[in-house]
């Protein structure tokens, strides 16, 4: 019994083609890829903000307060994450998300702060749904000697 196959020629004929095919279909995807990725960094060019101020206020024996400020003036929408760094090393990421529209001042509330051991506070862009937008640059912090009212 002799047993045909297909010819050298449409072999490589066939190969070329799927080889082409398969090369049209990673452009596509990589031509999509590469302008999400260059919209998103235009975009995040204009996020700035700046923590204006920062006040502390002891409200009762176990409460204390930290007011922030936060400026944003830039161009894009930003949710911020407040984080507190302790003279002796710990941070604390707090729940609370300070939304912070284009051009907006807005001033935040944190509760539970130790104010004796007090070192920074820091606010940085965390993901969000748009319109606003994630920039990881996008963080300002104030040094304890920044901030009022600090025993």
């Amino acid at each position: 019994m002799q047993r045909k196959g297909i010819s050298p020629l449409v072999a490589v004929i066939m190969l070329i083609a799927f080889t082409l095919i398969i090369a049209g279909i990673l452009a596509g995807w990589a031509t999509q890829f590469t302008q999400s990725q260059r919209t998103s960094a235009q975009r995040c060019v204009d996020a700035r903000i700046i923590l204006q101020s920062g006040v502390y206020a002891n409200s009762s024996e176990s409460i204390s307060n930290l007011t922030l400020t936060v400026y944003n003036y830039g161009s894009v929408d930003l949710s911020l994450k407040p984080i507190v760094k302790y003279v002796n090393g710990s941070i604390v990421t707090f729940n609370d998300t300070i939304s912070v529209n284009a051009g907006e001042i807005v001033t935040h509330v944190l509760t539970g702060i130790d104010g004796a051991n007090f070192e920074q506070v820091t606010v940085q862009s965390v993901e969000c749904t748009p319109p606003c937008y994630y920039c990881p640059g996008a963080q300002d912090l104030l040094l304890d000697t920044n901030i009022r009212g600090l025993p």
